[in-house]
């Protein structure tokens, strides 16, 4: 299975490459846990890469 890259280059070693492509995903956790930043790496990376991406509040 192919992996997209997080953004984050820690976390992409620890899944041992980044997140299996054409999935959805959803974050969520406390207040000022990193979750806007990790979603705006990721969307970052896609754009890079040619990809679209959609970030909801």
């Amino acid at each position: 299975m192919k992996q997209v890259a997080t953004g984050n280059g820690e976390l992409d070693l620890i899944l041992k490459g980044g997140l299996p492509e054409n999935r959805l995903y959803l974050l969520e956790g406390e207040p000022g846990s990193g979750k806007t930043t990790l979603a705006l790496q990721f969307l970052r990376e896609g754009a890079k890469a040619g990809e679209r991406g959609l970030y909801i509040t």
